[in-house]
């Protein structure tokens, strides 16, 4: 996603608990870079881009059978 210096884009994540006892999500922005000999994502670096993006809800506990959305907010 290709987002323009001073704008703002929202991209919501429909996520659904098909287990049979509640969740606990915790949503999160984590940086990462691809191994160029496995092409595999590397997670755990550090990006200034991580601070363009805000989370909502910052976490939610679904019920069974339950379907939530939530925002990832991109300025």
């Amino acid at each position: 996603m290709v987002v323009a210096p001073g704008s703002w884009r929202v991209v919501t994540v429909k996520v659904k608990n098909d287990e049979l006892e509640k969740k606990m999500l915790v949503p999160e922005v984590d940086s990462f870079t691809i191994d160029p000999k496995t092409g595999r994502a590397v997670f755990g670096g550090q990006d200034e881009a991580e601070s363009w993006i805000t989370v909502n809800p910052t976490g939610l506990i679904l019920p069974p059978g339950k379907e939530e959305t939530v925002e990832f907010i991109i300025t």
